[in-house]
């Protein structure tokens, strides 16, 4: 049996949600959000992959027969969700306001418009994230 280490950073988005642990299609574990455990794979799970899921959302897959005994992996979200989406929040009230201003403010307006396109083009809404940690 191999021993792997799993954890989950403390995150501020979706901090109240867990990742689902699979092997294969099965659910090995859970893991909440700044929650660290140490799992056994058993020798007959040894070609599957590993793959953390949330709701709809997943992450890559790691094959299990490439980890190496006492590894340590990292599931985390999204870092535009965890990092820049909080202070996005304040923007979109400005954002409101410059398209209902029309023709008073052009600079305003404009820059309401680019920071909206930022914000949807830079969000990868289905990306979370299987990590090796080199010990």
């Amino acid at each position: 049996m191999k021993k792997i280490t799993i954890y989950r950073p403390q995150e501020s988005f979706n901090k109240y949600c867990s990742y689902k642990i699979l092997v294969g299609n099965s659910v090995l574990t859970e893991l909440k959000n700044g929650e660290r455990k140490i799992i056994e794979i058993p020798d007959e799970l040894e070609n599957k992959t590993l793959k953390a899921k949330m709701q709809w959302c997943g992450s890559g897959e790691i094959e299990l027969n490439k980890l190496t005994e006492n590894e340590t992996i990292k599931v985390s979200g999204n870092e535009f969700f965890n990092r820049t989406l909080i202070s996005v929040g304040a923007i979109f009230p400005i954002l409101g306001l410059s398209f209902t201003m029309k023709n008073q403010n052009e600079l305003l307006k404009y820059v309401g418009i680019g920071v909206f396109d930022i914000a949807t083009h830079r969000v990868n809404w289905h990306n979370y994230h299987l990590e090796r940690q080199v010990a």
